[in-house]
Protein backbone atom coordinates (compact mmCIF):
# COMPACT_ATOMS: atom_id res chain seq x y z
CA UNK A 1 0.00 0.00 0.00
CA UNK A 2 1.34 3.42 -0.96
CA UNK A 3 1.65 5.95 1.83
CA UNK A 4 -0.41 9.12 1.38
CA UNK A 5 1.51 12.40 1.39
CA UNK A 6 4.75 10.44 1.15
CA UNK A 7 6.77 13.17 -0.60
CA UNK A 8 7.38 16.67 0.71
CA UNK A 9 8.24 19.09 -2.09
CA UNK A 10 10.56 21.95 -1.17
CA UNK A 11 11.33 24.69 -3.70
CA UNK A 12 12.63 28.22 -3.72
CA UNK A 13 13.98 31.08 -5.74
CA UNK A 14 17.13 31.60 -3.68
CA UNK A 15 20.07 29.31 -4.24
CA UNK A 16 21.00 27.91 -1.74
CA UNK A 17 17.88 26.94 0.23
CA UNK A 18 17.40 29.33 3.12
CA UNK A 19 13.72 29.28 4.00
CA UNK A 20 13.56 26.06 5.99
CA UNK A 21 9.95 24.96 6.44
CA UNK A 22 8.84 28.06 4.52
CA UNK A 23 10.25 26.38 1.38
CA UNK A 24 7.64 23.58 1.60
CA UNK A 25 5.38 23.74 -1.44
CA UNK A 26 3.08 20.84 -0.60
CA UNK A 27 2.90 17.14 0.27
CA UNK A 28 2.32 14.63 -2.56
CA UNK A 29 1.46 10.94 -2.78
CA UNK A 30 4.02 10.21 -5.52
CA UNK A 31 7.24 11.70 -6.83
CA UNK A 32 5.49 12.06 -10.20
CA UNK A 33 2.83 14.26 -8.55
CA UNK A 34 5.60 16.43 -7.07
CA UNK A 35 7.23 16.58 -10.50
CA UNK A 36 3.98 17.68 -12.13
CA UNK A 37 3.69 20.52 -9.61
CA UNK A 38 7.23 21.80 -10.14
CA UNK A 39 6.76 21.58 -13.91
CA UNK A 40 3.56 23.63 -13.63
CA UNK A 41 5.48 26.35 -11.78
CA UNK A 42 7.34 27.25 -14.99
CA UNK A 43 6.34 30.27 -17.02
CA UNK A 44 6.97 30.43 -20.74
CA UNK A 45 8.47 33.68 -21.98
CA UNK A 46 9.06 34.72 -25.57
CA UNK A 47 12.82 34.14 -25.18
CA UNK A 48 12.66 30.85 -23.27
CA UNK A 49 11.62 29.46 -19.94
CA UNK A 50 11.81 31.27 -16.64
CA UNK A 51 11.39 29.01 -13.64
CA UNK A 52 9.66 30.48 -10.62
CA UNK A 53 11.71 28.05 -8.53
CA UNK A 54 15.48 27.99 -8.93
CA UNK A 55 15.80 24.70 -7.06
CA UNK A 56 13.56 21.87 -5.82
CA UNK A 57 14.01 18.88 -3.55
CA UNK A 58 11.60 16.12 -2.57
CA UNK A 59 11.85 14.26 0.72
CA UNK A 60 10.49 10.70 0.82
CA UNK A 61 9.19 10.59 4.40
CA UNK A 62 8.88 6.80 4.28
CA UNK A 63 12.48 6.00 3.31
CA UNK A 64 14.18 9.25 4.36
CA UNK A 65 15.71 9.67 0.87
CA UNK A 66 16.08 13.13 -0.63
CA UNK A 67 15.72 13.73 -4.37
CA UNK A 68 17.06 16.76 -6.23
CA UNK A 69 15.15 18.10 -9.23
CA UNK A 70 17.41 18.19 -12.29
CA UNK A 71 14.87 19.69 -14.71
CA UNK A 72 12.77 18.25 -17.51
CA UNK A 73 11.15 15.67 -15.25
CA UNK A 74 14.45 14.25 -14.03
CA UNK A 75 15.19 13.62 -10.35
CA UNK A 76 18.27 12.12 -8.79
CA UNK A 77 18.85 10.76 -5.32
CA UNK A 78 21.05 12.89 -3.07
CA UNK A 79 24.16 11.15 -1.87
Amino acid sequence: MTMRNRYVLFAGIDRYPSGGALDIVRFFDTLQDANDRIESMKKILCDGVLETAEWANALDVESGKVYHYAGNGRWYEAS
